[in-house]
């Protein structure tokens, strides 16, 4: 089962490559890089609520607490940082 975050441009909603997308919380703590479709894939994590941070020099960082699940989708749509 595989948690998938999907990272996209607000006004265009085109899917933003290569960002970093974190998931965390008060026990552990997952990392990858959006592909070429806007997609992170986390494997393993527990059901739970995670702090949600997304970094990227073009946009606006995203933090957000949220509730994932194993098989979810999760699409989250960013503000470009000089807009």
């Amino acid at each position: 089962m595989v948690l998938k975050i999907i990272v996209k441009e607000k006004n265009t909603k085109k899917p933003i490559q290569f960002v970093l997308v974190r998931i965390e919380n008060v026990i552990e703590s997952y990392v990858d890089d959006t592909d070429t479709k806007g997609i992170a894939e986390f494997e393993g994590i527990r059901d739970g609520k995670y702090n949600v941070k997304i970094r990227s020099k073009d946009y606006r960082p995203f933090t957000e607490r949220m509730y994932l699940s194993r098989n979810s989708i999760v699409n989250i749509k960013l503000h470009k940082a000089f807009d």
